[in-house]
């Protein structure tokens, strides 16, 4: 009280001296200026081992009066200062200041007061032998009712003399709260918390040893009081406006640095003397059946793929699923799920793992899932077990790359090696041109993959044939492949020349005679006439050595363009069939009419028409220039009119 009351006195004082010295020529202003101008005798404030230091006026060189403050002299160690006082039993606890709890010894007369806030040099050495504990507890429940128990977990703290610092209750199967209660009834909470959890899945309690800094930040406030004091005594003996701002200006740094201090021992106090409870809610969840399948035997890098099913209750739609594969490596997490083809189950979307060893086998796979909606929260989980092996390898050879005509049959015959512990192999050859696949069980003991097959048509690139080889092992089925390249060439072809062009009358027979070439390999030729008429062709078969092929026929109908015959030779490469064909064009003519020694009818009809036609086209055109040029006759004709009148008339 006294130090508050101070504080605007000196404030006051402090401007009395800055109005008389603003007027000057008073008489108090005066003897105010001749004490300033004598040295100020200072003002040592000494005390003992921890007390107040001192605080002077003194002048420099140029007379300007300058503020020194010393701080104060360490303070001894607390319990020194009553080393022949034995600490007597400890009463009941009781409230100290901030509402901390604080067991002391019994208050001892031979304390002495330093300072006027009650702080003596006794209580700070009892603290010290008296430790302050804050102590702190984390606590992970899991509940069936989130929103209820967080209600009650507030109940209890009012109930112990507590209080909630924080609720948070924004998810709907998750809550937090934070809770202080006395520290001498902690144990108490802590009981009663796990009273209200279906399960106590973590509890972690902390302890924190604040006794040194609490009681080095009340010797340092207890030096800062005495700073204080003495700065006061030395405000209230100064003569000049500036030595007291001077003062005023250490007073407010020392007196923000004891509200520092003040606020820290409160925090110091209070944290001890009620502990804080952090609790962590889970809502329980439902069972959900779940299966992830059945166990696996994989080969060492062969992809592994895992899919579990589950059945949720009616009400949860959000899934989010978790594996774990049991070789150390980090969990695979999933949230996507799909129906099956019965309603009431689901499967999670399949999860792909490689393992790559097999030391550690067989590894447990673990499957665990969670659902949450409005039915509440749900989980479930299963595991299986995955057998790891070394796949053992098998070594393909596909054979030489191959040349071959089209139509001409290629023999192709890999190699491979038998691993131990492999059965039911077989190889499969794909020819690369779109047929099927050529597949066959390999016999016990063989290593080789021989088959045939025809190419019908080249290319100028070649075909890629791949010789697979597939057998089972413990890890599954294993396979190896090898692949050669077949360039299929066009095989020699059958030249064909039907002739040139032919001429005929309609109606009278004419012979058609083609030649063609006999290729190496070739056999059983075949000829075929087709005459563009629409009758049926004319075929037969070519002898050995035969090259020519001859058809005779009648072409019943003249026309004025021609028909187009065509030959088509066809024979057998190696049971395949080979053509080719060639064409010639027929002009057929009208044949000619009766003729009776000589002349003949219809020739002369023929011209008499042709030269009727040609004088009547010639006189056609002569009437048309006629016509286009009368008007050069008419003027023409005028002229000569009017000039043979003249001459007349002349004459």
């Amino acid at each position: 009280m006294i130090q508050r009351m101070r504080t605007p006195l000196l404030g006051s004082i402090f401007l009395v001296l800055v109005v008389l010295a603003a007027c000057g020529g008073t008489d108090e202003s005066a003897a105010f200026a001749e004490s300033a101008s004598a040295p100020a005798a200072p003002a040592p404030v000494p005390g003992p081992a921890g007390g107040p230091g001192f605080a002077q006026f003194s002048a420099d060189t140029a007379g300007q009066s300058r503020l020194e403050v010393a701080p104060a002299m360490p303070a001894a160690p607390a319990p020194a200062l009553a080393p022949a006082v034995a600490p007597a039993p400890a009463p009941a606890p009781a409230p100290a200041r901030g509402g901390e709890v604080i067991s002391k010894p019994a208050p001892d007369d031979s304390a002495v007061t330093l300072a006027e806030n009650g702080s003596t040099e006794r209580e700070v050495a009892l603290v010290a032998q008296q430790r302050i504990i804050v102590r702190t507890v984390d606590m992970e429940l899991v509940v069936a009712d989130v929103s209820g128990t967080l209600d009650a977990v507030a109940g209890m703290a009012q109930e112990l003399g507590g209080w909630v610092v924080s609720s948070d209750r924004t998810q709907k199967h998750r809550g937090v709260t934070s809770i202080r209660v006395p520290a001498d009834r902690l144990d108490e909470a802590v009981r009663r918390l796990r009273d209200l959890a279906l399960e106590v899945e973590a509890e972690v309690s902390t302890s924190r040893d604040v006794t040194d800094e609490y009681v080095d930040t009340t010797a340092r406030l207890t030096n800062l009081l005495a700073t204080e004091e003495a700065l006061l005594k030395l405000f209230e003996k100064a003569l000049k406006v500036e030595d007291a701002l001077k003062v005023q200006t250490e007073l407010t740094k020392i007196q923000g640095e004891m509200e520092r201090l003040r606020g820290r021992i409160k925090f110091l106090e209070e944290t001890s003397a009620f502990s804080l409870i952090t609790v962590i809610l889970e809502l329980a969840a439902i069972e959900m059946a779940a299966d992830a399948g059945a166990d696996q035997t994989i080969s060492v890098g062969q992809a592994a793929r895992f899919r579990a099913s589950f059945t949720p209750p009616e009400g949860i739609d959000n899934f989010s699923f978790t594996w774990d594969f049991g070789d150390g490596s980090p969990l695979a997490f999933g949230e996507r799920t799909a129906p099956s083809l019965q309603e009431d189950t689901r499967f999670t979307s399949t999860i792909t793992h490689f393992y790559d060893d097999d030391r550690d086998s067989p590894f447990i796979v673990e499957f665990e899932i969670t659902g949450t909606g409005d039915a509440g929260l749900v989980e479930g989980g299963d595991t299986l077990i995955a057998t790891v092996t070394k796949v053992p390898k098998i070594e393909v050879f596909a054979g030489e790359n191959q040349i071959v005509e089209e139509g001409e049959e290629v023999e192709v015959a890999g190699s491979f090696t038998r691993p131990a512990g492999l059965t039911d192999l077989t190889f499969r050859w794909d020819f690369g041109d779109g047929s099927a696949p050529v597949t066959q069980e390999v016999g016990e003991g063989l290593t080789r993959a021989v088959t045939t097959h025809v190419y019908p048509d080249h290319r100028p690139v070649p075909f890629i044939a791949t010789l697979t080889v597939a057998g089972l092992s413990e890890a599954g089925e294993v396979e190896a492949e090898s692949r050669i390249n077949i360039l299929v060439t066009e095989a020699p072809p059958i030249e064909v020349f039907a002739g040139g062009d032919v001429s005929a009358d309609e109606g009278k027979e004419i012979e058609l005679v083609g030649s063609f070439t006999r290729p190496e390999g070739v056999t059983d030729l075949e000829f075929s006439w087709e005459f563009g008429d629409g009758s049926a062709p004319v075929t037969g078969e070519l002898a050995a050595g035969e090259t020519n092929a001859v058809a005779t026929h009648v072409y019943p109908d003249h026309r004025p363009f021609p028909f187009t015959a065509r030959l088509t030779v066809t024979g057998k490469r190696d049971s395949r069939e080979v053509k080719s064909s060639s064409s010639v064009r027929v002009f057929v003519a009208e044949s000619p009419g009766w003729v009776l020694s000589g002349w003949s009818a219809s020739d002369n009809w023929k011209t008499a028409t042709r030269a009727l036609s040609a004088v009547g086209q010639g006189l056609g055109t002569f009437f048309i220039w006629l016509g286009i040029f009368s008007p050069l006759w008419i003027v023409g004709g005028a002229v000569a009119l009017v000039l043979r009148r003249r001459r007349r008339a002349a004459g």
